[in-house]
């Protein structure tokens, strides 16, 4: 660290790092034991990202009908109508730039830090997160999500939606996450945003604006606040969860269960490069 605030390390503290380099015949070995491995768990991930899609595909078709506007009187409202009416707080992701916290950053215990891959089945995992200090959260400017915001994932992984369920004051979101927070729940509750966010039509919606002419999916606040969704009275609402609700519970931890998978194949790909580079890859 050399007394700097900033954690860094200089070229020359680098190249006195001892790396371990086994006989060339055993170094052929280790290739062959990844290459194949890998092999693998890239064929697991797809299968796993597949039945993934699919088990998202199946909840969205179910909730389509229930979300449409045939089902209610209401016309279709935009997010940044529900902004200028007071409905709901102008929509924020987490810190961009310099500010945004890095890897170095992260501690055992503190404050979770959200990404995408932590919102799994509906909810936001805050145990198996990664996590930052109080210290450094309050040198933050934005992203601070409270209970009951529902989180939509728009960067890189399109669509994933979470209520946020938290007993802590706060818990942050990284750029790939934005908040949703419902300010008149005499118009619009958070659980039938929820649920309004996961049917076809607003997942057709948002992964389109996502791969318009980008080379990465991403949709920002301003296109999201574009985004157009169906909005009935509260009484309608309260119906519509209910049946959403029902439909939820019809495949219990199906989207949670693939989510996972996915989560340990990536650990088994790490714990095998670390194996390999231990010397302890049989």
């Amino acid at each position: 660290r050399g007394g700097a605030a900033q954690q860094n390390l200089s070229l020359a503290q680098v190249r006195e790092f001892p790396i371990p380099l086994p006989p060339l015949e055993e170094q052929k070995r280790i290739v062959a034991v990844l290459d194949e491995a890998f092999e693998g768990l890239t064929r697991a991930r797809a299968h796993t990202e597949a039945n993934l899609q699919n088990a998202r595909e199946l909840f969205a078709s179910y909730l389509g009908p229930i979300m449409g506007p045939s089902q209610t009187q209401a016309r279709e409202t935009s997010i940044r109508d529900l902004v200028q009416s007071g409905v709901i707080a102008k929509p924020q992701d987490g810190n961009h730039g310099e500010i945004h916290p890095k890897k170095a950053d992260f501690v055992k215990d503190g404050i979770p830090f959200l990404m995408a891959s932590d919102l799994i089945g509906g909810r936001a995992d805050q145990l198996n997160c990664n996590f930052i200090s109080k210290l450094q959260s309050g040198r933050l400017r934005v992203g601070f999500a409270l209970n009951e915001d529902v989180l939509l994932s728009h960067k890189g992984t399109i669509g994933r939606v979470a209520l946020l369920e938290t007993d802590l004051i706060y818990v942050l979101l990284t750029p790939q996450i934005t908040y949703y927070r419902v300010l008149d729940r005499h118009r619009l509750l958070p659980e039938f945003l929820y649920f309004a966010f996961q049917g076809a039509q607003f997942q057709h919606q948002i992964n389109s604006a996502a791969m318009d002419g980008a080379t990465r999916a991403y949709i920002g606040i301003t296109r999201q606040l574009d985004l157009r969704l169906v909005v009935p009275d509260i009484e309608t609402q309260r119906k519509i969860i209910a049946q959403c609700q029902s439909v939820e519970e019809l495949s219990p931890g199906l989207s949670a269960s693939y989510e996972s998978k996915l989560q340990s194949i990536d650990a088994l790909r790490q714990s095998l490069l670390q194996k390999a580079f231990a010397g302890e890859l049989t």
